[in-house]
């Protein structure tokens, strides 16, 4: 494909909120990823972006599928740990893998992890917010959709502690007196250092006892020069994004590694196959962090 000037998003004038998420003319990180992922919600700018990301680094669209397939696994070991509410941030557009996740919630509730299994998905674009209303509701459990900026901390920790059942406007989504699982997969490097530090300070000042963070986070550490290109062709398609180090992910993360620890994405897999996958494939380090004193099957020593 031949590569083509991709405009970078204007930012010398205010737009109203959801803007220029909502952009068809510049690429945009969910809709990249859709195309990644082999979807169909995207556009030409994010194919152009797409394809010149796969001439850089032609495993990346195995790591995108590894990474999003992460997220059934997550819940699976968060629920077996008695964990029955969940929030995603940056939901970003549903894919195959993502849609198992209302049947996955449905399942918690029936095993009977607490009254039944709560998810609210966070995005700050208002297209993913409506693909993910119409599509990833749970028929039992409860859900609810939060449009939220994470680069706001503060307001996102408020809308999370309010937002209530869209069947029941009445009941706040999430009880704290419970634990919570939060995924942030492939979020935070869409963050710079300062956001990032903020959001994850703010998630574990609020998170109530025994709750558990699960991250996957892109990086350099195994082809270095491949991730600085890989980075700045995102920057200069107006999408900052930062590969960060095992180092630095860990620092973020804060609480405790539970096994296998932080590790490359595809070693948190059940299948072997992918679990043999070498290290550059995945791109990215996976690691659930949990609430120290919480008891948790196999306590990480590699942290």
């Amino acid at each position: 494909m031949t590569a083509t000037a991709i405009p970078a998003p204007s930012m010398a004038t205010a737009s109203p909120p959801g803007w220029a998420a909502s952009r068809t003319d510049v690429p945009r990180g969910h809709r990249v990823y859709d195309y990644l992922l082999g979807g169909k919600d995207h556009l030409t700018p994010d194919r152009v972006l797409g394809e010149q990301l796969l001439g850089a680094a032609p495993w990346l669209a195995t790591a995108a599928r590894i990474n999003r397939a992460h997220g059934v696994r997550a819940v699976q070991e968060m629920s077996g740990w008695g964990i029955g509410q969940f929030v995603d941030l940056g939901c970003g557009l549903p894919s195959p893998a993502h849609l198992r996740l209302p049947a996955l919630l449905d399942g918690v509730a029936v095993a009977g992890v607490g009254e039944d299994a709560r998810v609210v998905h966070v995005d700050a674009d208002p297209v993913v917010m409506a693909t993910a209303r119409a599509l990833l509701r749970t028929p039992h459990g409860t859900s609810a959709f939060l449009h939220a900026d994470l680069t706001t901390a503060a307001a996102l920790i408020a809308g999370l502690a309010t937002v209530t059942i869209e069947r029941d406007p009445r009941r706040p989504v999430l009880d704290l007196s419970r634990p919570v699982g939060v995924l942030l997969h492939d979020v935070l490097p869409y963050l710079s250092d300062a956001h990032a530090a903020a959001l994850m300070e703010r998630l574990r000042a609020w998170l109530p006892s025994g709750s558990v963070l699960s991250v996957t986070h892109a990086t350099g550490d195994f082809a270095p020069r491949t991730s600085q290109i890989l980075a700045r062709r995102m920057a200069e398609a107006g999408l900052p994004y930062f590969p960060r180090s095992r180092a630095a992910i860990r620092a973020l993360t804060g609480w405790e590694p539970v096994t296998p620890g932080l590790v490359p994405t595809a070693r948190w897999s059940q299948q072997d196959g992918i679990r043999a996958l070498p290290e550059a494939v995945s791109g990215a380090y996976a690691v659930f962090a949990a609430q120290p004193g919480r008891s948790h099957p196999g306590r990480s020593e590699d942290a």
